[in-house]
C-alpha cells in the first residue's frame, strides 16, 4: 500500500530553525527563512501557473552554496525531481545528462546561463531555463507553497561518473535523501555538519 501524501518534513525543519543561520558562501550569508523565500519564489516561476510538476525532471546548474540549495529545494517545493549538473563538465556531458534525464527545465546560476542557454537550445522545444533570482520574482509570481509528498516519491536523480560506459542516472527517493545527506555532509572527524538539517525532503 502506497503511504499516503503528507505535509514535508523539511517544511517544519526550516520554520523551527527559520532566523538560524543556514548557508555561508562566497557570496553572502542566509538564514532558513531567507532560503526558504528565495526557493518559493523560484518554485512560482517553475510551476508558472500549475498545480503540481507531478515528478517532471528539472537540471540544475548552480554554483555550490545559496544557488544549488535554492534550486533543489525549488524543485521539491514545485513537485519535480532535481537533476543537478556540475557546472565545469564539458557542454556534451551535460546535454547527455539533460537528454537522458529528458528535463523539462534547467535551473540555473547567473554566472552559468550561457552554457544553460546553449544547452536549453540543443534539448530543443519545451526546455526552459529559469535563473536563480535571489531579490524574488515579483508580484505577477507570488511564492510557491510546499506540495505533499511522500517517502517513496522521487527527489533526486544522480549521475554515476560512468567510468564503465555512458553514465546512467539513478533515482533517489524522499526516504533515501536523510541517509545521502548524512554522507554527504561528513567532514573530517566524523561529525556531521549542520547541514545536514537542510537535505532531507
Amino acid at each position: 500500500m502506497n503511504e499516503p501524501a503528507s505535509p514535508v518534513p523539511l517544511a517544519a525543519r526550516i520554520a523551527e530553525y527559520g532566523a538560524r543561520r543556514a548557508i555561508v558562501d562566497p557570496g553572502g550569508t542566509w538564514t532558513y527563512d531567507e532560503i526558504d523565500r528565495s526557493a518559493r519564489s523560484l518554485a512560482a516561476r517553475l510551476l508558472d501557473g500549475r498545480d503540481n510538476l507531478a515528478d517532471a525532471r528539472v537540471a540544475v546548474l548552480c554554483s555550490a552554496g545559496h544557488d544549488f540549495v535554492v534550486g533543489v529545494l525549488a524543485c521539491w517545493q514545485a513537485g519535480a525531481v532535481a537533476v543537478p549538473l556540475h557546472p565545469p563538465h564539458p557542454d556534451a556531458e551535460l546535454a547527455y545528462v539533460v537528454a537522458d534525464a529528458d528535463v523539462t527545465a534547467i535551473v540555473v546560476s547567473a554566472a552559468h546561463r550561457p552554457s544553460a542557454a546553449r544547452l536549453a537550445a540543443a534539448a530543443g522545444p519545451g526546455v526552459t531555463v529559469v535563473e536563480v533570482d535571489d531579490e524574488g520574482t515579483g508580484p505577477e509570481h507570488g511564492q510557491a507553497g510546499w506540495i505533499p509528498s511522500t517517502m517513496e516519491r522521487p527527489a533526486l536523480m544522480i549521475h554515476t561518473s560512468g567510468t564503465t560506459g555512458r553514465p546512467k542516472g539513478v533515482v533517489h527517493t524522499t526516504a533515501a535523501l536523510p541517509r545521502r545527506s548524512m554522507r554527504c555532509s561528513r567532514r573530517g572527524n566524523g561529525r556531521p555538519t549542520t547541514a545536514s538539517c537542510s537535505c532531507s525532503r
